[in-house]
């Protein structure tokens, strides 16, 4: 099918496909309803070059959708501008999903996906939410400014964040909640209110690469074990690296100087390793352990 040059606003949903496979999604109108764009169990397709904003709900929707491709879309001042639930192996390139409550989802089991060169800068709560999603890529978007969280992982497993602009968050860069085995690497999220990288009963997660600049906390790691925090620039923080109950996790090689009050600050936590790091110009701890 060859869906095109559409308007649809004030429905319930713009436009729907179910179980419609290979279908082509172009160039429509889809605004001012509760959904904009939706999926249900339709794969193949191509969604793209649309406008799904000003929905009361979502502006791009897939649920037990995959193998399809949603880009060039616009998808601002939505609830959620691109979300998917139940769906694997989509590729979600170049779409602009500002100013939306969540910008880019992932949801229920949505694995294997691909999120590249969006720009979902100045969404309300979360520039990007992963939520039991896995094996899932996101790489080189702008999350820049989010009102909470510039990037959101919850029991999400083995996912690459890479290259990502998560700068200016409201609270955290990048959070990681109940999430094993991902990889967070080259990420920029200086200038959060709070915190760059949290990790919170996260395990076996390495966070390399990342500028972690003028935050309260440059990383964060509670109550997680068995993580590599490496190569991270964790500078001109009140703290630059934080540990709380957090045991046998690995910190090499970071730069965790020139912070208002400890580099490098380990609380209750055993069995770390601190090897090569370097932590300068802190004016009360380099290394404060207690």
């Amino acid at each position: 099918s060859f869906i095109a040059y559409n308007t649809a606003t004030n429905n319930d949903h713009g436009i729907s496909l179910s179980a419609s496979d290979y279908a082509t999604i172009l160039n429509n109108n889809a605004t001012s309803n509760n959904v904009g764009i939706s999926l249900w169990g339709s794969d193949w397709c191509d969604i793209f070059d649309n406008t799904a904003s000003d929905n009361s709900g979502t502006g791009i929707y897939l649920s037990s959708s995959n193998y399809n491709n949603i880009t060039w879309n616009l998808a601002e001042r939505n609830k959620y501008g691109v979300y998917l639930s139940s769906s694997s192996f989509n590729n979600i390139f170049s779409n602009t999903a500002r100013f939306n409550s969540f910008g880019i989802s992932l949801m229920w089991f949505s694995n294997h996906n691909t999120v590249m060169d969006n720009d979902a800068k100045l969404c309300i709560y979360y520039g990007a939410y992963l939520f039991v999603a896995d094996y899932n890529i996101v790489v080189h978007n702008d999350f820049s400014s989010s009102g909470s969280v510039g990037i959101y992982l919850e029991q999400s497993n083995d996912n690459q964040i890479i290259e990502n602009n998560a700068t200016s968050a409201g609270n955290y860069g990048i959070n990681l909640f109940e999430s094993d085995r991902n990889l967070i690497d080259l990420n920029d999220v200086k200038f959060g209110t709070d915190i760059g990288i949290e990790l919170s009963s996260s395990n076996y997660n390495n966070v390399t690469n990342n500028i972690a600049q003028e935050s309260d906390v440059g990383i964060s790691i509670r109550f997680s074990s068995n993580n590599r925090i490496m190569r991270n620039q964790a500078v001109g923080n009140d703290i630059g690296v934080y540990l709380l109950r957090s045991s046998s996790n690995i910190m090499l090689e970071n730069n965790a100087s020139a912070n208002n009050n400890v580099g490098i600050d380990l609380s209750l936590s055993d069995f770390n390793e601190i090897i090569g790091n370097i932590v300068d110009e802190n004016p009360n701890y380099g290394i404060h352990l207690y």
